[in-house]
């Protein structure tokens, strides 16, 4: 009895060795949260101005928007540029990489992809839905406006959503954060997809 407690005791240390550099998912959970609440906080923090007084932060962000050409987009349509245009490149230069991170860090949830059931055109397709999500996100290709006056308002959610993030500090913190975190999730499904494969395929031959 007493060399099963022992045994139980290494097991557990082995198994606290090599989920201790990792996340649950409840803290990831919480860290998607806290960042949606904190966003809006820094949207009005900003100062209308700040690209103009700030040549480091103008700089970053000129850096930033070379990569990311939805930047210049959300840019073009909003009431407060600078603003939009500072959020957007600290959003996807330093929160999404360490978004990206934290959930690469998470403990694979392996029981869920054990039960998935799924068919397997759905397996097979998903990370392709994957990498059109990231390259809209990233791109924004179906967005031609170049200035606010141009911005239709409609009749689609999407520009309906332009118009509320580009007249209020509050819809462009929650709207352009979770935009951007929808690229890391989509970065983070093609990342995990092979993994996904390899365990539908196991479950299915048992």
């Amino acid at each position: 009895m007493e060399d099963s407690g022992v045994r139980e005791n290494e097991e557990g240390l082995v198994r606290a060795k090599g989920s201790g550099s990792r996340l649950s998912g409840d803290m990831l959970a919480k860290i998607f949260l806290s960042l949606i609440v904190a966003a809006p906080i820094l949207a009005y923090a900003l100062p209308e101005n700040g690209l103009s007084r700030w040549p480091i932060a103008a700089a970053f962000t000129d850096l930033v928007a070379r990569y990311v050409p939805s930047i210049d987009k959300f840019t073009a349509v909003s009431q407060f540029p600078q603003v939009t245009r500072l959020f957007l490149a600290v959003l996807w230069g330093m929160v999404s990489p360490a978004f990206l991170i934290a959930c690469l860090m998470t403990t694979p949830q392996t029981n869920h992809l054990r039960r998935m059931q799924a068919p397997e055109w759905a397996v097979w397709t998903a990370p392709l839905a994957a990498v059109a999500m990231f390259w809209v996100v990233l791109f924004m290709p179906f967005v031609e406006v170049t200035s606010r006056a141009e911005l239709p308002c409609g009749p689609t959610p999407f520009e309906e959503g332009l118009c509320l993030l580009s007249d209020s500090r509050l819809w462009l913190g929650l709207f352009c954060t979770l935009y951007v975190l929808a690229a890391d999730i989509s970065a983070v499904a093609m990342i995990l997809w092979p993994k996904a494969i390899r365990i539908y395929y196991q479950n299915k031959s048992k």
